[in-house]
């Protein structure tokens, strides 16, 4: 889970503390504001401490732990966040996160397949920025998927496809030379589009 996407979502019954929910309610606008995953953990604890019976916090507790790629401590609290809230929005986001953490556990067994799944990972939030218009901030995951494996070539591609929409079109081409040498032979195609805008660009630039 993307952790900026659930605070948008906050319908939960109400703790039998009122003060607790009013204080929560402020600390999650706090994290929208300096995303400080720790100060956040600390006020799902108070939250706690004050109301035990408030599902709200551990919901969140369990996105931290995903956050922190702690799947074994999400797991619990999804779970716990469960026993106390069934038939919500909420739940049904637990309900969804409680099934792709098996095969995270899985993923994360071994050395490689960590960092395989840090990898597509990091390609998969570039993707996402780059939707939404945040080309600066994709070519940042962009370029940390390439730290993690440098010799895979995806990370080069959407580095050029990001370049080549902010038409930096020097850069682009560098990015797609550095995929280009590291693609296997048999996959070449799939920078075909790729480098057919480029050319087009590079046509258009000379006009």
């Amino acid at each position: 889970m993307v952790l900026g996407g659930c605070f948008a979502v906050c319908q939960s019954p109400q703790p039998i503390n009122p003060g607790a929910r009013a204080k929560f309610d402020s600390a999650l606008q706090r994290f929208e504001a300096d995303h400080d995953r720790v100060a956040l953990r600390k006020e799902c604890a108070q939250a706690l401490s004050a109301d035990s019976t408030y599902a709200l916090p551990i919901f969140y507790l369990g996105v931290l732990d995903e956050a922190d790629e702690k799947w074994l401590p999400a797991q619990r609290h999804f779970n716990q966040f469960l026993l106390i809230e069934r038939n919500s929005e909420l739940s049904d986001k637990a309900r969804q996160e409680l099934k792709k953490l098996p095969l995270l556990i899985k993923e994360d067994s071994t050395p490689s397949g960590k960092l395989d799944r840090q990898y597509r990972q990091r390609l998969g939030y570039a993707d996402l920025l780059q939707r939404r218009g945040f080309s600066k901030e994709a070519f940042l995951e962009a370029a940390e998927a390439a730290k993690l494996l440098p010799e895979r070539w995806e990370a080069y591609a959407v580095a050029g496809s990001i370049m080549l929409s902010q038409k930096q079109l020097a850069q682009a081409k560098h990015f797609l030379e550095l995929a280009r040498s590291r693609i296997p032979a048999d996959s070449t195609s799939k920078l075909s589009i790729l480098e057919e805008q480029i050319k087009q660009q590079s046509v258009a630039a000379e006009k």
